[in-house]
């Protein structure tokens, strides 16, 4: 059995006085030697490093691009975690198709938790839109009617669900058409079994 570095968690091969070569330059230079080290070269244990394993959702820990998943130079190309995860662990993404969170964690990048789906589908597990008054994907509220509307959108054709005395009956009307016809939205799911 070779030996491995005497810093706790750290397991790359010693080098000299107990340290790997990362450690054993930080002990030269009087660096903190417990802070994270950035690892170079083999693009698997940089990636596996970077990731805090829980129960459920796998979270990156390293940065994330602009749209929030989490970025990685990976194979020579700037890659998003998450496809990078799914190609480690399942294989590879078909042409043209999106991987989906099911948990809908940006930074999730547990393979149980990702899905291959076309745009279309990959749409169905939106969540509400920002600047959502209702903050319930799907329900507007319309003053002047005094009412709310419940609507939904599949592959670029909105389905008008009726006005609605409260947010709830709009919500459970929305949600229902979901469940019957967005096979993909997670987030109906959810809430039937809470």
């Amino acid at each position: 059995m070779s030996r491995t570095c005497d810093i706790e968690g750290c397991d790359r091969p010693h080098n000299a006085r107990g340290f790997c070569v990362a450690h054993y330059k930080r002990h030269r230079k009087g660096a903190d030697l417990h802070a994270p080290v950035r690892l170079t070269g083999n693009d698997d244990l940089r990636f596996w490093s970077k990731i805090a394993k829980g129960e459920g959702c796998w979270i990156w820990q390293g940065p994330p691009n602009a749209q929030g998943y989490g970025a990685i130079s990976y194979g020579g190309k700037r890659r998003t975690a998450h496809r990078v995860s799914y190609e480690i662990n399942v294989g590879p993404i078909p042409e043209g198709m999106q991987i989906d969170h099911a948990c809908r964690v940006k930074l999730c990048v547990n393979p149980k938790h990702l899905r291959v789906v076309t745009d279309g589908e990959n749409k169905q597990n939106l969540a509400a839109y920002a600047r959502s008054k209702s903050g319930i994907r799907g329900v507007t509220y319309y003053p002047k009617r005094r009412k709310w509307i419940a609507m939904a959108q599949r592959d670029g054709v909105k389905h008008y669900l009726g006005w609605h005395a409260t947010a709830e009956a709009a919500e459970a009307a929305v949600s229902t058409w979901r469940k019957n016809n967005m096979p993909y939205s997670e987030m109906d799911k959810r809430k039937e079994t809470a």
